[in-house]
């Protein structure tokens, strides 16, 4: 049970509300220690990042959220934001109702669970997170910006259609997010997806070996095809390179490790197979933008 219920930030007929947010000193129900409490909602949130980073605890599983990382939170689920610094990101809170009624299933399909389930219930292409989150690449970063963009326009405009046109764009925004979501999972169910398999093999070779030496030429001659296809692959179903995700969940598994099992930075380094605290100091600001010690 949340401990906080938030209502809706916006009175018009729409039951939309899209915002912008950079500033945490004015983030909605921020604490002064840059927590933003367990809470939840009656309404769909999507959350889009666009610079810098937070900690987001969902689904009994904390993560960093970096720049590119989409995510939709159904209605009466709690969950948690930790800022350290201003981070620019948009929100789109809408209630189910506000769809026609066709959306209705298309919009529950967009949640974590209905994903697991409907391709597959396999943890493997979600061992980025437990938080069904989504990775833009820049085209899609900023088609995503546009149509929320255009909600905001409407939302502060006082046509007598500007509802209506936050009801379409809305659809919009759901289409293009469900799209991208179908090129990352979608499998084909009668043969088999031989990229995809690849693919998920790999990601749970990384998951139980992040500790281990990974050559991504070494790993595409496995499969007899090129690096450059190997990587290309691999950037459509995971949605970044595969040095990218593999830099990602380990510093992710080092963070928890320091976090929550009590290691020291150096002990937590060394578990993800980096054994030069500088390099991973770097790698930790880069891919979370805080250094090591934040996380103690």
């Amino acid at each position: 049970m949340a401990g906080l219920y938030l209502d809706f930030p916006l009175a018009d007929g729409s039951r939309i509300c899209v915002q912008r947010h950079e500033d945490r000193m004015h983030m909605p129900n921020m604490r002064a220690d840059g927590m933003v409490p367990d809470h939840a909602h009656e309404f769909y949130e999507i959350v889009l990042i666009i610079k810098n980073s937070c900690r987001h605890i969902y689904q009994q599983d904390e993560t960093t959220l970096l720049p590119g990382d989409l995510f939709m939170i159904p209605p009466h689920h709690p969950h948690t934001l930790h800022f350290t610094e201003d981070v620019l990101y948009y929100n789109c809170q809408f209630f189910a109702d506000s769809l026609p009624g066709e959306w209705v299933d298309d919009v529950q399909s967009l949640t974590y669970d209905r994903l697991k389930a409907n391709y597959g219930g396999s943890d493997d292409l979600f061992s980025l997170d437990r938080q069904g989150i989504l990775h833009l690449n820049q085209d899609e970063i900023n088609e995503t910006v546009r149509i929320l963009e255009a909600i905001l326009y409407e939302q502060a405009d006082t046509y007598p259609d500007s509802e209506r046109m936050k009801r379409t764009l809305l659809c919009l925004l759901l289409a293009k997010v469900k799209r991208i979501r179908d090129r990352r999972f979608i499998r084909n169910s009668s043969s088999g997806d031989w990229k995809e398999k690849i693919i998920r093999d790999i990601i749970s070779d990384f998951e139980n070996g992040l500790d281990l030496d990974w050559n991504m030429a070494e790993l595409a001659a496995r499969y007899n095809i090129s690096p450059g296809y190997f990587r290309s692959i691999f950037r459509n179903i995971a949605g970044m390179p595969p040095r990218q995700f593999l830099n990602r969940i380990r510093i992710n598994r080092a963070v928890d490790l320091i976090q929550h099992q009590g290691l020291s930075i150096y002990d937590a380094s060394c578990a993800i197979g980096i054994h030069d605290l500088n390099y991973f100091s770097r790698l930790c600001r880069q891919v979370t933008g805080y250094p090591p010690s934040h996380f103690r």
